[in-house]
């Protein structure tokens, strides 16, 4: 989030890390699995006043485990009960070793 100045507020992370058993170069199959998923997320705030608050985490894999998903959203508040702003990530995994990462908020 940044000021109307130009000034960063406060940034919201997440991190994903897995392995795969599939080939990257294999598309349009449903060849592979995602294995050993490491997550976590974090918030920097770089503005006096403003807090976080975790909301809420979830991570679910497809039956077969060719795809899996790892969503995350924060509460940021400028000390008092307006200006909030909850951003969130979700990352998805695939069996062949492709990643897409979503967010908004």
């Amino acid at each position: 989030m940044w000021s109307v100045a130009g000034r960063r507020l406060w940034s919201y992370f997440q991190r994903v890390r897995f392995c795969y058993t599939g080939y990257p170069w294999i598309e349009g199959l449903r060849f592979g699995q995602v294995r050993h998923i490491r997550w976590r997320r974090w918030p920097e705030i770089y503005a006096l006043g403003w807090n976080y608050e975790p909301l809420g985490a979830r991570g679910w894999c497809s039956e077969d485990r060719y795809d899996c998903h790892r969503w995350s959203q924060g509460k940021f508040r400028l000390c008092g009960p307006f200006c909030i702003q909850t951003p969130w990530i979700r990352h998805d995994m695939f069996g062949n070793g492709r990643m897409g990462v979503h967010h908004g908020g």
